[in-house]
């Protein structure tokens, strides 16, 4: 995907493009998941850990994106009434405009917010696994792949997306399947993730490719310990916005003001 300049949006990605907080704790996140021994796919620097995340949220979105990009390139049509035969193929019509921008609000903004939910969860993962290997609830030598550096195989060739987390214990003949851990943008119960944890699951006994740099790879099956594969999820609490306010008058200007959110 690229702008109107013909620019890579990936290539321009920057970590000033979020608000000062989130930035924050994009870093703090990234910093702390490679202490804790992370790998990412393609670099660990937060700047690369950001592109990656866009690139990521581009692709899932282009492989929806042919009616975006018609929305994008055509536009809807201007006057009232149906699409005039002769704008057909230069315009698009109220029904796709609607769908379009419904997969704008649905699943566009939603991969974007995703990607960052998944990194600036790292920072909790990193610490629940530390916690757990001072207590030798894991071993020392366990790794965190994060994101695409390990996919499961999809047939002979191919792989597809896996878990949002693996933590794999690679330091002896056979490479053994620890954690698998899920991130979601919105509120989801344990309930809710449990059959998706456990299909993730599932999918690494067809194999895992790991990989930091895409030019390297390799390949392992994993076996899954005597105890069982421990499940980790991360969400966002339910806590909402206020959505009363009222604008007030004070000394001649006009304050917004909204109750205090609840929790």
């Amino acid at each position: 995907m690229t702008d109107a300049s013909g620019t890579s949006i990936v290539e321009r990605a920057e970590l000033d493009l979020l608000e000062p907080t989130v930035a924050d704790a994009f870093v703090l996140a990234v910093e702390a998941a490679k202490e804790g021994g992370a790998i990412f796919m393609g670099g660990s620097t937060p700047d690369e850990v950001f592109r990656n995340a866009v690139a990521s949220a581009i692709d899932a979105i282009e492989a929806r994106g042919e009616l975006l990009r018609r929305f994008l390139f055509l536009g809807p049509y201007e006057g009232d009434g149906p699409l005039p035969p002769e704008l057909h193929g230069k315009r698009i019509t109220d029904t796709e405009c609607n769908k379009a921008i419904n997969l704008i609000h649905s699943h566009a903004i939603n991969c974007f917010k995703g990607q960052l939910a998944e990194v600036i969860a790292l920072r909790s993962f990193a610490t629940l696994a530390s916690r757990l290997q001072r207590e030798e609830h894991l071993p020392r030598t366990a790794l965190i792949f994060v994101g695409d550096s390990a996919m499961p195989l999809r047939g002979k060739a191919g792989v597809v997306k896996g878990a949002d987390i693996h933590i794999l214990d690679a330091s002896k003949e056979q490479t053994a399947l620890l954690v698998v851990g899920e991130v979601k943008s919105y509120p989801a119960s344990a309930r809710r993730l449990e059959p998706q944890l456990k299909a993730h699951m599932t999918r690494t006994l067809r194999g895992l490719r790991l990989a930091q740099d895409p030019r390297a790879t390799r390949v392992v099956r994993p076996t899954f310990p005597s105890q069982g594969v421990a499940f980790f999820s991360a969400s966002p609490s339910r806590w909402r916005l206020p959505r009363e306010f009222s604008f007030l008058k004070k000394d001649g200007r006009t304050f917004l003001h909204f109750a205090a959110p609840s929790r």
